[in-house]
C-alpha cells in the first residue's frame, strides 16, 4: 500500500532564542475524509552534508545539517515576532 500524504512539522513555542529548536512531526493523509490542515511549505538548500547541529523532534534529539538548522531558526524567529505583534 502506498501512503498518499505528507508529514507536517509543527514548531513548539520558545520564549528564549537560546533554547533549542523544538518541533513535532505529524502525518496527514491526502485521501482521508475531512480537512487537510493549513501549513506553510519550507524550501531550503540541503547544502552541507554534515548532520551535526542538534534540534529536538518529538522529544528526541535529532542532528540536522546547517541548511535545515538555519531555515528552522529563521522560521522560529519569524513566528516569535508575529506572535509578539499579532
Amino acid at each position: 500500500m502506498v501512503f498518499l500524504g505528507f508529514r507536517k512539522s509543527g514548531s513548539r513555542s520558545d520564549n528564549d532564542l537560546a533554547d533549542p529548536i523544538r518541533c513535532q512531526l505529524q502525518a496527514h493523509s491526502l485521501t482521508e475524509q475531512g480537512q487537510i490542515p493549513q501549513y506553510t511549505a519550507l524550501s531550503y538548500v540541503w547544502g552541507d552534508q554534515n548532520f551535526d547541529l542538534p534540534i529536538e523532534c518529538d522529544d528526541r534529539s535529532l542532528l540536522v545539517n546547517s541548511g535545515r538548522f538555519q531555515a528552522l531558526s529563521y522560521l522560529r524567529n519569524l513566528l516569535r515576532r508575529l506572535r509578539k505583534f499579532g
